[in-house]
């Protein structure tokens, strides 16, 4: 978030250009580049060669800059050349020269080769492989700075997510809306309940600290083979944790996207790829991305103070305030487990050993439904986009004929029972409140057991009724039952999920009351209380809740389809019910035809 250093030097290009030929021997054009605390001029030689004259705020320390100096020729040792700038020495030989401005103060000085390229800020789109090689990069740094050190590092620096506390204390008086304030409130309560109990073991090294979309250069960002990263301004490098690195990365290439978290989630799989993160750094991420956009509204609201006339501020602070609230709505947790996905770990650790204890123990399960005593009575209904049943999506939207399509498949298959199965990519989900940025949540989580309304719905296992509710919209589940279950004394549990039940069900079992294996917790509801469908008991198994009550996802949108089947696996582990069930039967072509005309 670009803002002034009230110490920030006031060259103009002329004297640029004059500085550059006394004290660096190079002759060329001056032209001022955008930047915060130091001031940077562009040099254009005659032969086209360009450098980079970058003149030191007088606050600044010349042992950072020595840092500075030290880590880009680290860089350009381990890493392939064009990734950081190069150091050009002055005629005298030092990194380092000094100047005296016109009003007395001294000034460090020093030159660098220009790094070619536009910054990620310009590039568009942010393809998938732009923001994965971009993780790479960033990983890159990482595994080149590791084992580092510098006395200069270890300095309390504005900057360190770990002074987020500080600085929100100390400029939240800049933000006047009341449910601004609010959010940045949130999110330092997410910083110290998530990352400050963990900071003694979280690996540390020294960061660049500030690879937001205006510091890192692409060139050829859209020809895979030929895309490459460079870094730019060193000024914000700190001792802290590392993994705040890939958080700082990701937070910015999540501006203005549709999915955000898609994009951290690509950025942190690159990293992860060159530098492997460590359990608790997985932990920590969302929370750490989060506490950095919020440092960088608090800091601009105070910048906007100094400099009201500056749009540049308000652009990027409104941008981050949007993403703010957006994320406001996102559980940490499940943050994390789109992270370990993108990283190719199971999304949510304690899924495996769910499945594996209901795999051992699927025979204590009760039937759910009387129905599914007797599999026979039970047929495959296919929902799905290919199905020979559904020759529009309207035909779902229209109640009574999607209960006939439900009806007639029961009837011509001497069924009591029909079985939508889990996993199926479905037109059904089509209202507001099933999409999710580009795309929509069409992917069922749960098994769908057809059968008249009234029909008993039983608890599959021992357990408490965690919560209830009556969830009204339109298509969406009605009436639902959660119990949770206590798998065994090392704390693992899960839930069972009922929904589409009747009102009167929610009369018969309340958050808190304990449930036996077979005990009937409510019925089957009509279309007219159940959210809207043809009656049918939704059941969904759920490993983690992720703080919800009475309700839960129960449609994945395909982009996150294995983190949510991690978060919600298959109820049929409890169900049993058999394959030829599961799985819809094949039909020639022309049989697929004549049914969906008959519809």
């Amino acid at each position: 978030m670009l803002s002034r250093d009230a110490l920030r030097p006031q060259f103009s290009d002329e004297q640029a250009q004059r500085y550059s030929s006394e004290l660096y021997g190079i002759e060329g054009v001056a032209s001022e580049l955008p930047s915060e605390r130091d001031q940077n001029f562009k040099i254009t030689t005659s032969s086209g060669e360009i450098y980079v004259l970058k003149i030191a705020a007088e606050s600044e320390n010349v042992e950072i800059l020595k840092l500075q100096n030290q880590a880009m020729a680290r860089l350009q040792e381990q890493l392939k050349k064009g990734r950081s700038p190069a150091i050009v020495p002055s005629t005298s030989g030092r990194e380092i020269e000094s100047l005296k401005a016109p009003d007395g103060r001294k000034h460090f000085v020093r030159m660098f080769t220009y790094l070619e390229g536009r910054v990620l800020a310009e590039v568009n789109p942010h393809t998938d492989d732009v923001l994965t090689g971009l993780g790479r990069f960033v990983g890159g740094i990482s595994k080149a700075l590791d084992g580092w050190s510098h006395a200069a590092a270890d300095r309390q620096f504005h900057w360190d997510i770990y002074q987020a506390e500080a600085v929100i204390q100390n400029h939240l008086g800049h933000i006047s809306e009341q449910s601004e304030r609010d959010l940045v409130e949130y999110y330092l309560g997410m910083f110290k309940d998530n990352i400050l109990p963990k900071k003694d073991r979280l690996r540390s090294s020294i960061l660049h600290n500030d690879a937001n979309d205006h510091n890192v250069v692409v060139r050829s960002p859209h020809v895979s083979e030929e895309c490459s990263f460079g870094i730019l301004d060193f000024g914000d490098m700190v001792a802290s944790s590392t993994v705040f690195e890939v958080a700082i990365a990701a937070a910015y290439t999540m501006l203005g996207k549709s999915d955000p978290l898609r994009a951290a989630a690509r950025v942190i799989a690159g990293y992860h790829s060159v530098h492997s993160l460590q359990e608790e750094e997985f932990e920590v991420l969302f929370a750490a991305i989060c506490t950095r956009l919020v440092m960088s509204v608090v800091l601009s609201a105070y910048q906007e103070t100094l400099e009201p006339e500056n749009e540049y501020l308000l652009v990027s602070q409104e941008n981050a305030w949007k993403l703010l609230r957006d994320l406001r709505n996102t559980h940490p947790r499940l943050a994390l487990y789109l992270f370990r996905d993108a990283c190719g770990l199971e999304p949510c650790p304690a899924s495996k050993d769910v499945i594996k204890w209901l795999l051992k123990n699927r025979r204590k399960a009760k039937p759910v439904l009387d129905s599914l005593r007797e599999s026979e009575k039970c047929t495959h209904i296919d929902l799905s986009t290919g199905s020979p049943l559904i020759p529009n999506p309207d035909v779902l939207a229209d109640d009574s004929k999607f209960l006939r399509i439900i009806r007639d498949t029961l009837t011509e298959a001497e069924s009591e029972m029909g079985f939508g199965p889990y996993c199926e990519a479905r037109l059904v989900y089509a209202t507001d409140q099933y999409r999710h940025g580009d795309e929509y949540r069409t992917i069922h989580l749960g098994v769908d057991l057809f059968c008249p309304s009234g029909t008993p719905v039983f608890a599959a296992f021992n357990g408490v009724v965690h919560s209830t509710g009556d969830n009204g919209l339109p298509r969406d589940n009605g009436p639902t039952v959660v119990v949770e279950h206590r798998a065994d004394n090392s704390g693992l549990m899960f839930y069972t999920l009922y929904a589409h039940l009747s009102s009167d069900s929610l009369k018969r079992v309340k958050a808190g009351d304990q449930v036996k294996a077979g005990q009937q917790i409510g019925e089957v509801g009509a279309s007219d209380e159940n959210g809207g469908w043809p009656p049918h008991l939704h059941l969904q198994l759920v490993v983690d809740m992720l703080g919800m009550e009475g309700d839960f996802i129960g449609v994945a949108p395909p982009s996150q389809l294995t983190t949510w089947q991690s978060i919600s696996p298959d109820p049929n582990l409890v169900l049993g019910v058999p394959e030829d069930v599961t799985t819809p039967a094949s039909l020639p072509r022309e049989d697929t035809l004549r049914l969906r005309e008959s519809y």
